[in-house]
């Protein structure tokens, strides 16, 4: 599992966005071409394998996520009518049942690939807390299924498929109890470990966090049973100095909690180093990010 925590000064949306186009770019045409498998993206993924990427999206609809990914030149339409993207609509996960087209799960707006999130609260549910099950049903029927099937023989192998959740720490600021969401977050962990796919989860970091450049985002129990989860920790936040024009903000790679004990605190387990004092500085361009060490940036030199 990797975690990745931002900044309102610094947001990891980019990281995300990277993640996604390498999710689905195993499925793009040229690759799949190279790989010697058919042209057409349909006949690429069939139907009832599951998806290559499942996108859960609390915090933004399928518009922005289309738009961004047009810029580097994927067509999210094109990978959601093939199968190999599952959009999992969030947005109304906060409204009640039977409001607004909220409930169901369904479909959104009848596209293929496109699924509204069950919504959290009932309007005759008394006071029953809050259940985020719908959702982890909706990701886990959107996942292939254990095993593939027999038509997995005389395809190409398989990448790993991996879910994306965008943005967590929404659920809390929603109404669901910060226990809620750690049981949701071990078991929708155990639940890409038994399919054999990989789990990346953006939050925010707390307030505290952000007042203090040094502290680390411990800043409530959802992002502390986030780290004790992850096997790495991207953490993604703003200049200690302050705006700058010519740098956006820095990257530093951290060991989560499933990481310990594969080396020293700061050694990466394969012979480099992580922390903060490790960080690279990024700038956002209309391309994506470009990455540079530390006093490298053409606006220092």
């Amino acid at each position: 599992m990797l975690l990745i925590t931002d900044h309102l000064a610094a947001s990891a949306e980019f990281v995300l966005h990277r993640a996604l186009h390498l999710g689905l770019r195993p499925w793009t045409p040229a690759a799949r071409r190279a790989d010697g498998a058919d042209e057409h993206p349909r006949r690429q993924q069939p139907q009832g394998r599951g998806a290559a990427v499942v996108l859960v999206s609390l915090a933004r609809g399928l518009a922005h996520w289309r738009a961004i990914a047009a810029r580097s030149g994927v067509s999210l339409a094109r990978h959601l009518e093939a199968g190999s993207l599952a959009f999992v609509d969030g947005l109304a996960i906060s409204a009640y049942a039977g409001q607004g087209g909220g409930g169901g799960g369904g479909e959104v707006g009848g596209e293929a690939g496109c699924t509204r999130c069950p919504p959290l609260f009932s309007r005759d549910g008394g006071d029953a807390a809050p259940t985020l099950r719908g959702l982890y049903d909706v990701i886990q029927r959107a996942l292939p299924p254990v095993g593939g099937s027999s038509a997995a023989e005389t395809e190409p192998p398989r990448p790993a498929p991996v879910v994306i959740i965008d943005d967590i720490t929404l659920l809390s600021s929603i109404g669901v109890a910060d226990a809620a969401v750690a049981r949701f977050i071990r078991a929708l962990r155990a639940l890409c470990r038994r399919r054999a796919a990989g789990l990346i989860i953006r939050a925010h970091a707390a307030a505290a966090a952000r007042q203090h450049a040094e502290a680390m985002p411990f800043g409530s129990d959802v992002l502390r049973a986030l780290i004790e989860c992850s096997h790495r920790h991207v953490e993604v936040r703003p200049l200690a100095s302050g705006r700058s024009g010519a740098i956006s903000g820095e990257v530093a790679v951290h060991r989560g909690g499933l990481g310990i004990g594969s080396g020293g605190d700061d050694d990466d387990g394969a012979g480099g180093k992580m922390g903060r004092g490790t960080a690279v500085h990024y700038r956002l361009d209309g391309s994506g990010a470009v990455f540079f060490q530390k006093g490298m940036s053409a606006g220092i030199l």
